[in-house]
Formats: structure tokens, sequence, C-alpha cells
């Protein structure tokens, strides 16, 4: 049995039919249990202190069987239910050599003695050299990137898988919600499914006995479970695009440009904008004096520059789009490029109810750098949230907030949406004893910095000063996450930023 851990959080939703029924019948049984282990006791206390510990032996025998048969994703957290889980081949060896299309899910029911299949996807990777000029060492760089069958859309422009079986640097990915008990040895398997299965086991750290189970099998020709994500490419060239889920729906207007994220009634959003943007700043946050370029900065804005705007490669511009994926769990972003970062890439993973921002730098020495997210400033009262503070009012006014050292999220709430952000800058603090890492924050309706509406509204993120040289074969990867509340929720970011730092446990066995 292979034992690893899987990072990532997300948040509960309403299940399907089935496992709704699961949850009502397991209810009963408790009511039931309650109700029977109340006379019990009141019988076995009137016959006196042998029967009583008799009656007590009995109970915890049954209390442990009870909690057997409970097992299961419900007994997680509501914070851990929409966490993806997601597994190399190495992780997964027995299947290794087998058809993707082959390659089928299911949860088991202990209650109803039943299978249901789930929505499970492979991604195909590939190492590819991406050094910029391709082939040559000015700037190295090397990434998995996600492909197809064939070059194009599917997966990455560049290249095509040259092993379309399933391999040990490939990737399969189910979500924590769709997972369910643990199924006898001796269960008949799904139909149209073959014997052998391989057993996948969650855990959760933080709380023990919370285990959930999600069983792979070779079932070819099984049509495969689907969930309802959609990704629409508006244009070929500045990549513009809109993501959606059942929870939520994110727009791009450029390749780095991040512009809405709207929550849907689903999730008891109110379906308007929360965000100006999702923001990145080099240098300063608006322009700087410099030598060579003038008064200068970078921005998202200009790392999305097209060729013949990019005054650093204006053959091919400050960036470029590799390709997307859309399969039945989450759906893959990914451009390279940030002007003078030519190796810098964004990879976005969008799940259900949360996304997942990872950027590989690559970059000379910079000074500073800002991540940050700037709220849409017609919101109506929307409130701060991080470890330090609470329920701020981002109004365009100055706030004196408490400086949190080692924040790694924050929250916005308000009665369109709420919204978590968590950070993992874990690959940053390693870079030397001069690079510094403090939270940003700015509410400042008259600040303008030049990308968006014009104004700084509840601005939260990182500040990063003194990164030394990266532009290196390796990547420093930072990672970056949001997960979609319901309006005015209090704060859950704590919550979030515990199980971020437990992250789930996972185990494997061939069966």
């Amino acid at each position: 049995m292979r034992y690893f851990r899987v990072s990532g959080i997300s948040l509960r939703e309403n299940r399907d039919d089935t496992h709704i029924e699961e949850l009502q019948l397991k209810c009963e049984l408790s009511v039931l249990f309650n109700e029977w282990f109340r006379h019990f006791l009141l019988d076995a206390s009137e016959k006196g202190t042998f029967f009583m510990q008799r009656a007590l032996k009995l109970v915890l025998i049954i209390f442990f069987a009870t909690m057997n048969l409970i097992a299961g994703p419900e007994k997680f957290s509501q914070a851990r239910m929409y966490e993806p889980v997601v597994l190399t081949g190495a992780d997964l060896s027995d299947i290794i050599g087998i058809s993707p299309q082959e390659i089928s899910g299911f949860r088991y029911s202990a209650t109803q003695d039943k299978w249901t299949q789930i929505p499970v996807q492979v991604d195909e990777r590939k190492y590819m050299d991406l050094s910029v000029p391709p082939g040559k060492r000015k700037h190295p760089a090397a990434d998995y990137v996600y492909v197809g069958f064939s070059g194009g859309i599917l997966g990455s422009q560049l290249a095509r898988d040259s092993d379309p079986r399933f391999d040990a640097d490939d990737e399969l990915v189910f979500m924590v919600e769709d997972a369910g008990d643990k199924a006898p040895a001796a269960v008949s398997p799904p139909e149209g499914a073959r014997q052998k299965r391989l057993e996948i086991a969650v855990s959760d750290p933080s709380k023990p006995g919370a285990a959930a189970f999600v069983y792979l099998f070779r079932a070819p020709g099984l049509t495969k479970k689907m969930r309802n994500l959609t990704y629409h490419l508006m244009d070929t060239r500045e990549h513009s695009a809109v993501v959606e889920t059942d929870f939520y729906r994110v727009n791009y207007s450029r390749r780095w440009v991040l512009d809405q994220i709207r929550i849907k009634n689903s999730m008891q959003g109110s379906g308007e904008d929360l965000i100006d943007q999702v923001k990145f700043r080099a240098y300063g946050l608006t322009p700087q004096p410099s030598r060579k370029m003038g008064m200068f900065n970078e921005t998202e804005e200009f790392w999305s520059d097209g060729p013949g705007k990019c005054r650093f490669s204006p053959k091919s511009g400050c960036s470029w789009y590799l390709g997307h994926k859309v399969g039945p769990v989450r759906i893959i972003r990914m451009v390279q490029g940030a002007a003078s970062g030519p190796t810098t890439s964004y990879f976005a993973y969008f799940y259900r109810k949360m996304f997942e921002v990872q950027v590989n730098y690559r970059v000379h020495p910079l000074p500073n750098l800002w991540f940050y997210l700037d709220y849409d400033s017609e919101l109506a009262n929307p409130k701060f949230y991080d470890s330090e503070n609470d329920a701020v009012a981002i109004d365009g006014r100055h706030d004196s907030v408490r400086p949190a050292s080692h924040n790694t999220w924050g929250q916005m709430s308000s009665s369109a949406g709420s919204i978590v952000t968590w950070m993992d800058l874990d690959a940053f603090r390693g870079l030397g004893r001069k690079l510094r890492i403090a939270p940003y924050y700015l509410d400042d309706r008259n600040f303008n910095d030049l990308t968006g509406d014009g104004h700084a509204m509840g601005n939260h993120g990182v500040h990063i000063t003194n990164i030394p040289d990266t532009d290196k074969l390796k990547a420093v990867v930072a990672r970056f996450k949001v997960f979609m509340l319901p309006a005015n929720s209090g704060s859950g970011g704590g919550r979030i930023a515990k199980n971020m730092q437990n992250p789930l446990q996972v185990s494997v066995r061939g069966m």
C-alpha cells in the first residue's frame, strides 16, 4: 500500500439523488439507534451494575460498527468536501498502460449495496523544453504541459503525447465529494467493469476517523460520467475566454487578465461581478523611472500584449497561448511569457466551486513584485477578513488594518457573493535571506494603478521584495486558490488555511 499527500480545498455542494438517499437512510438509522440506546440503558440500569456493564460493552461494539457504516465523505468537514484529489500515473502503477478511455471511477454505498459511477478525468502530460529562444539556453525552461491525442486546442498547441496510454507522468483527478464507503472485498464489480479494481482511500489528518473511498475499474465501452464545465475561447488573438460551472462564472479579457468572478444563484450569489481584476505588478504599483525604459512597470495587461506591441519580444509578443483542456472534473488554461520573463508560465485549473492559479516564475532579479485582487467598485457593502482583521468595510477609504505577518488567506463577503483566497508562497521563502514577503492591503478609491476601473477597492494580496535571479531551468512555483462561498458569509478563511496546512492523505491498494 502506498501513502502520499494531496493538497487543495473546496466547498460542499448538494449531492446527487443517490447520495441524498444514502444520507437520509443513515440519519434514519441514527435516530432509531438513539431511541433504542435510551430504552436499552434504562432497562439495563434497572437490573443492576452487572447488567449495566454488559450493556455498555454491547453499546461500544454497536457504536464502532455504526461508525464504520457511516464512513464516507460526509464525515469530512464542510471545507474539505470539494477538494480535488490529483494523482499521477506513478501513484497508480497498477493501471499504467491502459487507455484513458477505459478507466472509470465508482463509489460504493454500504447502505444500498450499490455502485455509482463518478466523474474521473485523465490528463495526458508531456515534459517539454520551453526555452526562449526555442532549443537555446538564454532563457532555459522545461515544464509538464497538458496535451491531447493530437495537436491544437485540446491540450497544448505545441505537441501531442507520444504515448496515448495512461503513463507515469499523466494525471488522474476526482473530487472528494464524489467518494463513498469502503466496499467489501467480495462485492461484485459494477456492470460493464472488469473484476480487478484499485481502491483509493482518502483521509483527513486533522479529523481522525474521517475516510472516504473511490474505486477505479477498467471498463471498455462504458460512457464517461460528465459534469457541467464549459470553456468558450472568444478570440484567438487576445485569447479572451469564459469559464463556467454550475456555481460560478469567470471571464478572461486577455491572456493574463482575469477580470470577472460571478457567483451564481445555485451558490446563493446574485450573479454580479465581484472583482475589478486579478492584478500583477513588477517594479512598482505604478510606473517608476528607469534609465533604460523611462517611466515603466509591468502589469497583467502588459504581459498580455501581442506581437508588435511588446518591446521585449516584438515578434512573439509578451506572452502566447499554450492551449486549454476541458474534462469532466476540471478545465485547464495555459499561457507562457511575462515580458522580460519569457519562460514564466500561467496554468489555471477550474473545478466546480473553486479554482487554482499556478504561476511558474522564471525571471531576472526583481526589486518588487505584487500579486493581489482588486474588487469591483460597484459592490454593495463588501467586507474584508483575514487572520488579524474582521469585517473591515471595503468602501474606498483608508483603513487601519492590522498587519498579518504570516498571512496566507483573505476573504471578501458581500450580498452578491463571497470568496476566500489562499496563497502558497513557500518556494519563494527559500530564495535567500534578503527576500521578504509581506501582506498587501489598500482600500483607496482615489488610487489608480492604471489597470481596471481606476480605483483600489479592498486590494489584498502579497508584496515580495528583493527577488534574486530565477531565470533558470527549474521554476519557482507560486499557487493562488479562490473558493466560492454564499453571499454574506462570515469569516471562513481560517478553516481553509488550516486544511491547506494539513493536506489530505491518500493511499492506493490493488484488489
